[in-house]
């Protein structure tokens, strides 16, 4: 069944959809309320033990204060998506249907949409709240994303839990060309070295060579050492930076003091 205007008349006793400020059908086997996006001044709505699968139509309910939805055919907590920026929406009720059962529900619901203050009838304590936004596990972030909530601070915490921003540890050309330059200069000092050499002087040539070879191995491996982990990570750094808040490089100066503290001892 789906509702009409005619049946929202009756149960709110109004004859516009501007005067319509609550909605009550309770129990009436609705599947489709589309008809609700039309109710821009409603501030509370009742759907409960009806067979409503999108919170969709409530999109356009700016002055939403309260929405109760329990016992419907809600399967996807993402729908969550379309009434996370109603600005008044401060109660939710979503028990009942099968999207409460994802796990991690109500944390993140309240993440989700932070000017909730009781969800499923139940009020959202300050160290829940806490415990919600300080939550970056995967699930959480994916959420999120999946939701359309995406910030640089989230885009970092990603990137930091796929490892190292993601980056395959290969040698930038830039690196290589300076490891093959090493490498040359090496050769020819080498190569010199030799022809200069006495014959008496054969014995100490021979372990310059052995020393200046294990030189440029080691003059390789740093190169490639910070190839891969300082020239990309730090390229990548710093175009995320551009992207972030004030709050967010504050958040990210005080990490990076922590790191470097814990990397001196």
């Amino acid at each position: 069944m789906f509702l009409t205007h005619q049946l929202i008349f009756t149960e709110s006793n109004v004859s516009t959809v501007e005067e319509v400020r609550k909605l009550y059908v309770w129990g009436q086997r609705l599947k489709d309320i589309g008809v609700v996006k039309d109710l821009v001044n409603l501030e509370r709505a009742v759907v409960t033990l009806n067979e409503v699968e999108t919170l969709k139509p409530f999109e356009n309910c700016q002055k939403l204060m309260e929405l109760i939805v329990r016992k419907n055919h809600i399967k996807d907590l993402r729908e969550v998506k379309f009434i996370r920026k109603l600005p008044n929406l401060k109660s939710l009720w979503l028990e009942g249907n099968d999207c409460t059962k994802k796990f991690g529900y109500r944390k993140l619901i309240i993440r989700s949409i932070p000017q909730l203050t009781k969800l499923d009838n139940i009020d959202i304590t300050a160290e829940e709240r806490l415990e919600a936004n300080n939550d970056n596990n995967e699930y959480m972030l994916d959420f999120l994303d999946s939701i359309g909530i995406q910030s640089s601070k989230i885009t970092l915490l990603k990137s930091r839990r796929n490892g190292l921003f993601g980056l395959k540890k290969t040698a930038s050309p830039i690196s290589q060309r300076s490891s093959e330059k090493i490498s040359f200069k090496t050769k020819i000092s080498l190569s010199n070295a030799h022809s200069s050499s006495s014959p008496s002087e054969s014995g100490s040539t021979d372990s310059a060579k052995e020393d200046s070879h294990e030189g440029e191995i080691e003059n390789r491996k740093f190169s490639k050492k910070r190839s891969s982990k300082s020239s990309n990570i730090l390229n990548a750094v710093s175009m995320l930076l551009g992207d972030l808040s004030q709050e967010d490089l504050i958040f990210v100066s005080k990490r990076c003091k922590e790191l470097a503290e814990s990397k001196a001892y």
